[in-house]
């Protein structure tokens, strides 16, 4: 009779505490991966749309290289700079077109002289927990 008795008062204190620490040890990590994926999530989004952005940006500079050149030139002389705020992003454009290679046709022997267009093309910000983060492009045109 006395040991159904003890049965019908329900847990002793101790198990609930077992129950509560091996529940809280097997949740704690699970916590941090989901924050920690979601910071990644975020982080990705962020390079994504970066890149998109600094694409846009070069591409519009070669469409207008190739396009009107002589346009180019009197709008964008060498060391010029291209800043914009998108959203959250800081980008900066930065072009040289001060180089000049030759080289020699191997059919005709003639030396052939073309304009490099080098673009530098970053872009800075915030992440929402406060970290700057900084992307950048060098490409030729």
């Amino acid at each position: 009779m006395i040991n159904k008795m003890n049965r019908d008062r329900g847990y002793s204190l101790t198990e609930i505490l077992l129950a509560i620490l091996i529940f809280a040890t097997t949740l704690t990590p699970l916590i941090q991966l989901f924050i920690q994926s979601t910071r990644e999530a975020e982080s990705a989004v962020d390079y994504y749309k970066v890149s998109n952005y600094l694409s846009m940006e070069i591409e519009r500079l070669k469409s207008l290289l190739v396009i009107q050149p002589a346009v180019f030139r009197n709008l964008y002389s060498s060391g010029a700079v291209i800043e914009k705020k998108i959203e959250k992003y800081d980008i900066k454009v930065t072009i040289n077109s001060e180089h000049v290679i030759s080289t020699v046709s191997a059919f005709s022997g003639q030396t052939i002289k073309a304009l490099v267009v080098e673009v530098e093309a970053e872009a800075g910000w915030k992440t929402n927990s406060g970290w700057p983060q900084k992307f950048v492009f060098n490409t030729s045109l």
